[in-house]
């Protein structure tokens, strides 16, 4: 778990950075995932993985659709889209069991992670 302030929650962090730029220079949907999931990565930062439900109910809420299931739900296939895009490209590990794994091995419950070159970025 993380420990995250009070007043300010991680999806709001999203909210006014990198996603919300991607949408309003209009990069469309997959820009705002792939930023969602590297805002999201580099907030949890320090090798500590995030899950595609987190990324998908950032997107979520960036939408204003809250935390109604239906609408979350919908965003899974695009954030784990972006995420095999993004581990072909080096930029995340995709982990299973704690461990990375190659994209195409990606079954079932994943947790995606920066690389240690990609933090400072």
């Amino acid at each position: 778990m993380t420990n995250k302030p009070d007043d300010v929650s991680e999806g709001d962090k999203v909210a006014r950075s990198e996603t919300a730029d991607a949408i309003d220079r209009g990069d469309g949907p997959e820009g705002a995932v792939i930023a969602a999931i590297m805002d999201l990565a580099r907030i949890r930062g320090g090798g500590a993985s995030i899950s595609p439900t987190e990324v998908a109910h950032a997107l979520a809420d960036r939408a204003g659709l809250g935390g109604d299931a239906p609408a979350w739900r919908t965003y899974l296939p695009s954030v784990r889209r972006a995420a095999m895009d993004l581990a072909r490209t080096g930029k995340i590990d995709i982990l299973r069991k704690g461990k990375a794994i190659a994209p195409e091995a990606a079954r079932g419950v994943i947790r995606l992670r920066l690389r240690a070159d990609q933090e400072e970025i």
